[in-house]
């Protein structure tokens, strides 16, 4: 008799990662507080995020639950799944990194906020100028 070997996570599973981790933040939760609501360890939320552990329909439903997003807020579209993968351009960890922190995220979403184009060039323009300083 042979035994089941779960799968190896992939790209789906990187983007529901992500999309929880968006979600746990919007919500100023902490990977304890959602584990200790999951009843697991915040290293186990911290590898369903990273896309590095898959995600259970039935997990993922209750993750759903408790941050109070609708179930197909999690799933990508075709689009984000078929890019090539990030891993493959060398830049790619440090910015990860630093949109998984809470500062990058705050500077993500009150970004976002801008509605003015103008003003988000203006802002761009003088953040590169002070990497550049």
């Amino acid at each position: 008799m042979s035994q089941k070997t779960p799968r190896a996570s992939g790209a789906v599973d990187t983007v529901i990662g992500a999309r929880i981790r968006i979600y746990r933040q919007e919500r100023n939760l902490s990977q304890v507080a959602l584990g200790q609501r999951l009843g697991v360890t915040f290293q186990q939320v911290q590898k369903y995020e990273t896309g590095s552990n898959r995600v259970g329909a039935a997990r993922l439903l209750e993750i759903s639950h408790h941050l109070g997003v609708p179930l197909v807020k999690f799933f990508p579209d075709e689009e984000a799944v078929t890019q090539p993968a990030p891993d493959a351009d060398p830049d790619f960890a440090p910015i990860s990194a630093f949109m998984a922190s809470a500062e990058g995220f705050r500077l993500c979403r009150a970004f976002l906020r801008l509605r003015d184009g103008r003003m988000r060039k203006t802002i761009l323009a003088f953040v590169e100028g002070l990497a550049e300083w």
